[in-house]
């Protein structure tokens, strides 16, 4: 099943772009999207996010559903 990925800040520019799609196994978990992408993308910086399923907070045990919206959330910074 496919579903969208939105990469935000670091994320994003790692990529040069603010989403993809990803094939992932039936009943997938964020975790084993996350796995997958770092397989994909080994450089990608993917430790200390949050994330979200359309637009609803989540862990990496949440299931994934076709076409859902998986956001990942670099930390926020600044002072």
């Amino acid at each position: 099943m496919i579903i969208r990925i939105r990469l935000f800040a670091g994320l994003r520019e790692a990529l040069n772009q603010h989403s993809l799609s990803l094939d992932v196994a039936e009943a997938a978990t964020v975790g084993t999207a996350l796995a997958q992408l770092a397989e994909l993308y080994p450089k990608l910086p993917l430790t200390g996010l949050a994330y979200a399923i359309n637009r609803q907070y989540v862990t990496l045990e949440a299931t994934l559903q076709p076409n859902d919206e998986l956001a990942l959330i670099p930390p926020v910074s600044g002072g």
